[in-house]
């Protein structure tokens, strides 16, 4: 693993320790995000979910379908919550 993959991850860690939360980091390859995200809150009785932003474009979204409209779909009494990252904002060329 990339060294700021890790570095990410601590700061991910340390967030969410900082905050009294639960940090899980699990790999499993094969399988959708989605799917792992709701396995792991219904195995750990989880009632809030932080996500970042999607990575994906708006085409891979239409093709592939959004990651957080599944978790939406496949959880009940569990909040999502979506945060921006730290990408800046296109500007439009006209600016």
């Amino acid at each position: 693993m990339p060294q700021w993959k890790k570095g990410k991850i601590n700061e991910w860690r340390a967030l969410s320790l900082q905050f009294g939360g639960e940090f899980l980091l699990i790999n499993k390859k094969m399988q959708k995000p989605a799917h792992i995200i709701v396995e792991a809150a219904q195995e750990h009785f989880i009632t809030q979910i932080l996500l970042g932003q999607s990575a994906r474009t708006r085409w891979e979204e239409i093709k592939r379908g959004s990651i957080v409209n599944e978790i939406m779909r496949q959880t009940t009494n569990i909040d999502i919550h979506i945060v921006a990252d730290s990408k800046p904002i296109r500007k439009d060329k006209n600016q």
